[in-house]
C-alpha cells in the first residue's frame, strides 16, 4: 500500500456561544508515502483544524470530530499487535501516546506559544525521547543526550550545546522555529505535519527554513504535510497540493496542474493575486468579499456569494469530480472550464 494516511468523510464542529461552526465537512483525503502535501487556503478556511484533527489534539470543551475515519498506516508489520485498530479517532489513550510524536510529528504555527517556557529545549527534546525512543534504541541517558545533539544538528543549529541549555525566550525566532523542527524530528516519526512553520520569519529565513524541511524529509524518508496560505511556498517543494476553503477541499491536484491549470475559480484567484517580476505582468486581482461564516454558511457551493462565474445551479450542493487523473474539482462549471484548457 502507497499511502501512509487516509483520511475519510471528516467532520468536525466547534461550540461558540451556544452555537455550532461547522469547521470541517466531508473532507477526504490520502497522504502517499514519502510525499510532499501542500494545504492551502485562506485563514479560517480550516487548515489547522484538519492538523490538529489528525493527532485528535481538538478539546472537547472546544469541539469535536463528529464523523469519519483518520487511518493511520505508519507501523510496521511486526507492530500491528499493538495498533490493531488503524483509525485514529477511535484509539485508546495509550495507542493515542505512541502516534503523537513517535509515528507522527508536528510543527506548530507558533514556535514562542509552543515550547514550554520554564524548561530548557534540551529537557523538552529528552522529554520527548524517553517517551517514544528509551528502551528501543536509546538506552542509557548518554544515548539521549547524544541523539538530542544530533536531532538540533540535523535543523542546521551551529551550536546545538548552547541551545539545548537555552530556555525559548533566549532564543531568536528562527532558532526557536530550528529547534522546534529538532524535537519534532527526534523521534523519528513517519509523518511530519508542518503548520505554517515561515510564519513569523522574514523571508531569506522562509527559504532557509523550506530547504530544510525538504531535506530532512528526503534524509529521514518521512511524507511531509505543508499547511499554509502561501502559494509561492507550496511551489517550493510540494508534489501534489490541496486547496481548501470555507472547511471543504475544493480543488486537489499535482502541483503542475495546480499552476498550469487550476480549474476553481478561487484558485485561480489565488493564482491572480500572486505577484510576478515578468516585465508583461498584469495586475494583481482580487478576490471580494469575505470568507463565510461557518455558522451559518450559504446554500450549495460556499464560494458562491464570491464568484464573478456564478449561476443558478451553485445554488446546488455540489460534490468534487475527477476533471483529468489525479485532478478532483469541486465545481458545477467544471466541464466549460476543461473545454477551455484541453
Amino acid at each position: 500500500m502507497s499511502e501512509i494516511l487516509e483520511i475519510k468523510h471528516l467532520f468536525v464542529e466547534y461550540y461558540k456561544r451556544r452555537k455550532i461552526v461547522s469547521a470541517l465537512r466531508d473532507v477526504c483525503l490520502t497522504l502517499k508515502k514519502q510525499e510532499i502535501l501542500g494545504i492551502v487556503g485562506e485563514s479560517g478556511c480550516g487548515k489547522t483544524t484538519l492538523a490538529l484533527s489528525v493527532l485528535k489534539l481538538i478539546l472537547p470543551v472546544e469541539g469535536e470530530i463528529t464523523k469519519g475515519e483518520i487511518i493511520f498506516h505508519g507501523y510496521e508489520m511486526w507492530e500491528e499487535k499493538y495498533f490493531k485498530n488503524k483509525n485514529i479517532i477511535t484509539m485508546n489513550n495509550n495507542s493515542l501516546r505512541e502516534i503523537r510524536g513517535g509515528g507522527i510529528g508536528m510543527i506548530f504555527q507558533d514556535p514562542f506559544t509552543s515550547f514550554n517556557p520554564v524548561l530548557t529545549i534540551g529537557e523538552q527534546i529528552y522529554e520527548s525521547l524517553a517517551l517514544h525512543r528509551a528502551g528501543k534504541d536509546l538506552n542509557t541517558y548518554s544515548r539521549i543526550h547524544e541523539e538530542a545533539i544530533n536531532s538540533l544538528k540535523r535543523a542546521m543549529i551551529a551550536s546545538p550545546e548552547r541551545v539545548m541549555n537555552s530556555y525559548p525566550h533566549q532564543l531568536s525566532g528562527g532558532m526557536l522555529q530550528r529547534a522546534m523542527i529538532a524535537m519534532a524530528i527526534s523521534c523519528r516519526p513517519k509523518i511530519l505535519i508542518a503548520d505554517e512553520p515561515t510564519t513569523a520569519l522574514d523571508v531569506t529565513l522562509q527559504k532557509e527554513i523550506l530547504e530544510l524541511l525538504k531535506k530532512l524529509q528526503q534524509e529521514l524518508y518521512m511524507s511531509l504535510i505543508l499547511i499554509t496560505h502561501n502559494l509561492a511556498i507550496v511551489a517550493e517543494i510540494c508534489t501534489r497540493i490541496v486547496v481548501m476553503y470555507a472547511g471543504e477541499i475544493i480543488e486537489e491536484a499535482s502541483s503542475e496542474e495546480i499552476f498550469c491549470r487550476a480549474l476553481h475559480p478561487y484558485t485561480i484567484g489565488l493564482l491572480g493575486a500572486l505577484p510576478s517580476l515578468k516585465p508583461e505582468a498584469k495586475r494583481l486581482s482580487i478576490i471580494p468579499g469575505t470568507i463565510p461564516d461557518l455558522i451559518d454558511l450559504p446554500v450549495g457551493c460556499k464560494f458562491y456569494p464570491r464568484c464573478n462565474r456564478s449561476v443558478d445551479s451553485c445554488l446546488e450542493e455540489i460534490e468534487m469530480k475527477e476533471v483529468s487523473k489525479g485532478h478532483f474539482v469541486r465545481c458545477c462549471r467544471v466541464k466549460e472550464k476543461v473545454d477551455v484548457f484541453y
